[in-house]
Formats: C-alpha cells, sequence, structure tokens
C-alpha cells in the first residue's frame, strides 16, 4: 500500500510539470507574432537569432524525426485536450492519495 502511494506521489510529480509545460507553451503559442528579430531557443542554453516569419502554422515532432505542420487553432485546441487530461488525473491522484 505504501509502496503504492509512492508511485502516484512520482506520477503526480509529473503530471504537474507537464502541466506547467503545457501551459507555458500554450501561452507562448497565443502571444507569438511574426517579428523581424527573435532569439530562438535551440535547445539548453542555446538560442540563434531569427526571424518568425509565420505565426499562423508550426511543425510538430510526432515522433521519429517525423514532422506535420499544424495551425495555431489546432495545436491550442490539441494542448488545451491534454492539459484537461492532465488536470482529470492529477484530481484522480489527489483524491486516491487522501484516502
Amino acid at each position: 500500500m505504501e509502496e503504492n502511494k509512492e508511485i502516484l506521489k512520482k506520477e503526480y510529480e509529473i503530471i504537474v510539470q507537464r502541466l506547467i509545460e503545457y501551459t507555458l507553451i500554450k501561452n507562448l503559442l497565443t502571444e507569438i507574432k511574426k517579428q523581424e528579430e527573435t532569439y530562438i531557443h535551440i535547445g539548453g542554453m542555446i538560442f540563434a537569432k531569427g526571424k518568425i516569419l509565420d505565426d499562423q502554422n508550426f511543425l510538430v515532432n510526432i515522433g521519429e524525426n517525423v514532422y506535420i505542420e499544424k495551425s495555431r487553432d489546432e495545436l491550442l485546441n490539441i494542448i488545451s485536450n491534454i492539459i484537461s487530461q492532465l488536470e482529470r488525473r492529477k484530481k484522480e491522484i489527489e483524491e486516491e492519495l487522501s484516502k
């Protein structure tokens, strides 16, 4: 029983982190605009100067270096659904942990 609670606590922490990540992504997608020059995050602590030429369509990595184009609205809808699923699971875990 105690081992199960530890597993749930770890899952809960992961869900909270993913909620933060997806909320940030959603906010960035809402605010991103075409820009003459900006810094684009490459990974880690590395940024490159670049231009955002299209603020309505984005490439999404769906695995194994395969990318598909999605509109801003499609992505915002997908991300909202992911956030809802994570929030539901977070609530379920909170209920289980409170027993």
